[in-house]
Order: structure tokens, then sequence, then C-alpha cells
């Protein structure tokens, strides 16, 4: 409970937004007490504020946060990197999304428009496609927790259903290029390959890496089946 006297009374003080209506509480950060008040923004939000922070020089609190979003809204309007709505392109069956961090458009089926239609999506720093609370792949194929969803192709802009498929995750690793898996040992101078399936899987040595790359080309398809990355990129 506030004593007159212990801080100044800021009942009533406005900074920016904010008018002070009550005092709050005093809290112990284990240096000294630390003085906090019930503000009131234009806006009609409630915000708890701490004394520094309403009479600082530095730094001050003057909005319940509405004043930041609205700067960034108008900072971004007519940016093209900054939209959040954006206009459909429909070619066919398909429906392209442009993205708002770059130039590019993800690709869906034209009937998932009214799923995706309510969110900003841009590209991540991994290429998936993405908006702020889902990737647009999981988005479209509704996977549960445990799975993964895989992009056949390894297109990660061509969303349409019959690039995805529903998978377990150690499904989708094993599509992966096969330009993994193969070494050469100095030692015996020769080329090793391998596969993996739950445990790693030699394939021998051999003089050549074509050799090499044949066998675990072999096994890929042997072991992995359609999610091999040769069968998955249509190749034979």
């Amino acid at each position: 409970m506030y004593k007159k006297g212990t801080t100044k009374d800021l009942t009533g003080l406005v900074v920016g937004r904010l008018r002070v209506v009550s005092f709050n509480s005093v809290r112990n950060d284990g240096k000294k007490n630390r003085f906090y008040w019930n503000c009131i923004c234009s806006c009609g939000k409630e915000v708890v504020v701490r004394s520094a922070n309403l009479t600082g020089t530095r730094t001050k609190t003057i909005s319940c946060g509405c004043y930041n979003k609205e700067r960034t809204k108008e900072a971004n309007r007519g940016n093209k990197y900054g939209r959040r709505e954006w206009e459909p392109i429909f070619v066919l069956d398909f429906c392209l999304i442009p993205l708002s961090n770059c130039d590019a458009c993800a690709i869906i089926d034209r009937v998932e428009y009214e799923k995706v239609k309510n969110y900003s999506w841009y590209k991540s720093r991994r290429g998936y496609v993405v908006s702020n609370k889902v990737p647009l792949h999981r988005l479209i194929m509704n996977p549960s927790k445990r799975e993964d969803v895989d992009h056949i192709n390894h297109d990660l802009l061509l969303n349409t259903k019959d690039n995805l498929r529903v998978c377990s995750h150690s499904e989708n690793c094993k599509n992966r290029s096969n330009s993994i898996g193969v070494h050469y040992l100095k030692r015996n101078q020769k080329w090793t390959a391998y596969v993996h399936d739950k445990q790693r899987i030699y394939l021998g040595l051999f003089d050549t890496e074509q050799e090499a790359f044949e066998s675990r080309k072999k096994a890929e398809d042997e072991i992995y089946g359609e999610y091999s990355y040769d069968k998955s990129m249509g190749r034979r």
C-alpha cells in the first residue's frame, strides 16, 4: 500500500497517452524498492508502469503499446515488403501467393485459398513459406504434432497437395540429396558408402567414387522406397 512520503505521488500525471490513476505496488529487486502505478491509456487499455518509466529522462513509457503498433503500421503503408494484406493471383487450378519479404510467390491449389487468405505469408531463412503462426505446408496438410510434411520435389515454394505428403520425421529425413553417404578413405585409398535406416548401414569399400555412389543409390531405392531422393525428384 502506498504511504505518503515514501515516493513522489504520481497520481494524475499525464505522460504521452498515459494518465496515472492510482498506486499499484512496491517491489524490491534485491537492491532497492521500485514503485509501480496503475495507468490508463487514451485507447482505454489499463497498464501497470514503473515510476522510472514515467518520470525518467532517458526512456519513457508513453502508451500501452498502441503507439508503436500505429507507427509500425504507418511505416509499412505502401511498402511492398511490409504488406499484410495480399491479392491472390489465380492461374488455372493454382493460386499464387505474393510473399511479404521478397518478390517470390508461393504456389498452392486454387481450392486452398479460403484456408490461407487471412494470413500474411513470408519466406523464412530456411526457405519455407510461413506466417507468424503456422508454416503454409502444415496448414494445408493439417498433420498431427508428431508428423512432418515433406516437399516431395524439394521446391519449398510449391505447396500444392501433389507435392506434399504427411510422413514421419525419419521418413522425411530420407528424402535428401544422395550426395551424402559417400566418402574417400585415405588410409585404404578406397571409397566407402553408407545409408541410414535407424542406424548406419555400411555398404562396403569401392575402387571409385562412382561405384560407391551407385551402391548407395541402389541401397537407398531398396530401403527408402518412394522416399528415396531420386524417386522423389522423378529420376530413374
